[in-house]
């Protein structure tokens, strides 16, 4: 905003606010165009707290999905609970909303899809944010159990527009 960057990573809302208060500025690109497989929702914990606290984490995670599924299905519900969570403005909230619910980026059911966790993960290892030496399977990344628990404790998978994942 001051005029010292020539470029910057923006979250929809941020990207927004920059759009509005500095007209000439340019997308470059999105990541969901630029990495159409990357998995950008997951939860992650530790064996060790899985094993302690099972149900627990269960609960949790079947909460933040319905908290997801609340986003695509309660649009203006949620608008003021992220403008207090966030301090961002409305149209900046409303935005990001709908970039985020357009592109299928919150999940709404495990988000575990083979396909993209596998990308993410090889693209982390070719990026060298993983070495080569630590390359996990799919089964290692994603404990489904678990997740499959979350999801039926919420009456099983649903798909909300084209978002299924």
């Amino acid at each position: 905003m001051a005029g010292q960057i020539d470029a910057v990573a923006l979250h929809p809302e941020d990207l927004h606010i920059v759009l509005q208060r500095k007209p000439g500025a340019h997308v470059l690109a999105m990541l969901s165009d630029l990495w159409p497989q990357y998995s950008f929702n997951a939860y992650g914990a530790a064996d060790a707290m899985i094993a302690k606290d099972r149900d627990l984490l269960r609960d949790t995670i079947a909460a933040m999905i319905e908290a997801n599924r609340t986003i695509y299905r309660d649009r203006e519900k949620v608008i003021p609970i992220i403008m207090e969570a966030t301090q961002k403005p409305r149209d900046a909230v409303a935005f990001s909303i709908d970039i985020l619910t357009k592109n299928c980026i919150l999940s709404v059911n495990t988000g575990f899809v083979r396909e993209r966790t596998e990308w993410t993960h090889q693209n982390n290892i070719d990026i060298g944010d993983i070495p080569l030496e630590k390359k996990l399977t799919f089964d290692q990344i994603a404990d489904h159990r678990l997740a499959e628990e979350a999801v039926a404790s919420l009456g099983g998978p649903v798909t909300i527009d084209t978002c299924k994942d």
